[in-house]
């Protein structure tokens, strides 16, 4: 249990005291059960007679074997002067052995969800994530190491079904004997647009709906070595026009006591609006 009572600001801002209260036991085989409770309540001649915000929230995990876990979380705020809609949860699932990963997870948050003790980085969502990789290792072909090709697929939407964000990802991690790498992968995005915004000085993106591939590759030598060197590539459409990106780097390091790197990127762009 945490509390903690701030000064009011003179015209400004009134008291206010938080309390943020948490409990959960563990279960056998690594699992997990608890809940959550966050308050803000003004105090103080500059309160109102509602200046209130609280969250409620229970959360768990649960092991399947050895590789597997299912966990999620739901829930809820109290804001004076919103009414409905104030729910979030989520439900992943996960397992990852020595060769497989898969991954398979739904979030969900609506438009009132609102916890003001904290940070949320968006509402009015919902979402899923999912993705696998399989990792082996040649013997004596090409040098190889390790090859780990995986995809990762990710869709937002907003609660009146247009699509958002689409992001699905395929790609290989081709990794050689002397710890260099080269990633080959292939993007299709989506991006639903429902107000034209400026994406720079005179160019402006309007309403509607973008649809593309792009092709990834990108090289890093040794990076356990002292100088070590990387250079990262894409290139495919991008908001109804041609994105073209090329981004080096330089890095530097000494054992395990420092490390340095110099990054520089650059974007082409071209789009119907300039």
């Amino acid at each position: 249990v945490l509390n903690m009572q701030t000064d009011a600001i003179g015209g400004v801002a009134p008291a206010n005291n938080f309390t943020v209260a948490r409990v959960y036991r563990d279960l056998p085989n690594s699992s997990q059960i608890g809940a959550l409770f966050v308050n803000r309540q003004a105090t103080g001649d500059l309160a109102g007679a509602e200046d209130c915000n609280r969250t409620y929230a229970v959360d768990g995990r649960v092991r399947l074997g050895q590789n597997g876990q299912i966990a999620g979380f739901v829930a809820r705020t109290s804001t004076p002067g919103l009414d409905g809609d104030d729910h979030a949860y989520n439900a992943a699932w996960d397992y990852n052995s020595e060769t497989w990963r898969f991954t398979l997870g739904y979030v969900e948050v609506a438009d009132n969800f609102n916890p003001e003790v904290g940070f949320l980085r968006r509402r009015g969502f919902r979402n899923i994530d999912s993705g696998f990789s399989y990792i082996t290792r040649p013997t004596n072909f090409l040098k190889l190491q390790q090859v780990r090709p995986h995809a990762t697929f990710n869709r937002f939407w907003n609660f009146d079904g247009l699509q958002e964000s689409s992001f699905l990802h395929l790609d290989n991690d081709l990794e050689f004997n002397d710890s260099s790498l080269i990633k080959t992968a292939w993007n299709i995005t989506g991006e639903g647009v429902t107000t034209a915004f400026e994406i720079a000085e005179g160019v402006v993106v309007p309403v509607g709906s973008y649809d593309h591939n792009e092709a990834q590759l990108s090289y890093e030598s040794n990076r356990g070595a002292l100088l070590s060197v990387g250079i990262r590539a894409r290139i495919g459409g991008f908001f109804g026009g041609h994105r073209a990106t090329v981004g080096p780097t330089l890095s530097v390091r000494t054992g395990d006591t420092f490390s340095a790197s110099l990054q520089w990127s650059r974007n082409d762009v071209n789009l119907p609006g300039g």
